[in-house]
C-alpha cells in the first residue's frame, strides 16, 4: 500500500517553504519480511524507556506470531511502525473483564519517529490495525495512548498517572 503525502523540506537557508512530494510506503510485516526490517524497528523501539523496551528477539516474535499485525512505514528508510495483538490475558486491577476474551484486539506498539511526527501517519497505522483487526474477527480496539494525545475517538478506561515512569497514559477502548 503506498500514500503519497506533501512534506514540507528545507532545501537550503533561503528555501525552506518548498514543498515536494513524498510517497509513504507501508508494509505489513511478517516472518517472510522481518529481517529486511528487524535492525530499524529495534532502533526505534529505542525512544521508550529501558524497562518498555523489547529486545530484538521480543520484537521478532511479535511481528512474526500469525495472530499479530504489525506495519513498518517507510519513505526512503523505515520512519515509523505499528503493532496489534489480540489481547489473551488482562493484568490490570479494575479493568473491564470484557476485555479479556477473544474479541479484543490491542494496539500494543507505534512508533513515529520525531521528525516525522504531524503528518498523520500513527492515524493512517491505528487504522489500518484495526481494519485488518476487523477482517480477522475483532470487535473491540484498545491502547495505551499519553494523555490528551489524541484526537481518535475514545472512551478511557483508566489512567496511569507514571506509566513506567514515561508519563500519563490512559489504556482506552477505541470508538
Amino acid at each position: 500500500m503506498r500514500l503519497v503525502a506533501s512534506q514540507l523540506r528545507p532545501l537550503g537557508p533561503a528555501c525552506t517553504h518548498r514543498k515536494r512530494q513524498v510517497t509513504l510506503i507501508y508494509e505489513r510485516v511478517n516472518a517472510s519480511n522481518w529481517d529486511r526490517f528487524a535492525h530499524y524497528v529495534h532502533r526505534m523501539e529505542r525512544v521508550f524507556p529501558m524497562r518498555l523496551r523489547c529486545s530484538y528477539e521480543q520484537l521478532r516474535e511479535e511481528f512474526i506470531h500469525p495472530m499479530n499485525v504489525g506495519f513498518v512505514v517507510c519513505d526512503d528508510s523505515p520512519i515509523a511502525y505499528g503493532l496489534a495483538q489480540p489481547i489473551l490475558r488482562c493484568d490490570f486491577p479494575g479493568v473491564d473483564e470484557e476485555f479479556q476474551n477473544d474479541k479484543t484486539f490491542y494496539m500494543s506498539s507505534c512508533v513515529v519517529m520525531g521528525e516525522q511526527q504531524k503528518r498523520g501517519i500513527s492515524t493512517r497505522l491505528r487504522e489500518m490495525r484495526m481494519d485488518e483487526g476487523r477482517k480477522l474477527g475483532y470487535e473491540r480496539f484498545t491502547a495505551h495512548i499519553r494523555t490528551g494525545m489524541t484526537n481518535t475517538p475514545h472512551r478511557v478506561i483508566r489512567t496511569f498517572p507514571r506509566w513506567y515512569d514515561f508519563g500519563s497514559f490512559d489504556f482506552v477502548e477505541l470508538l
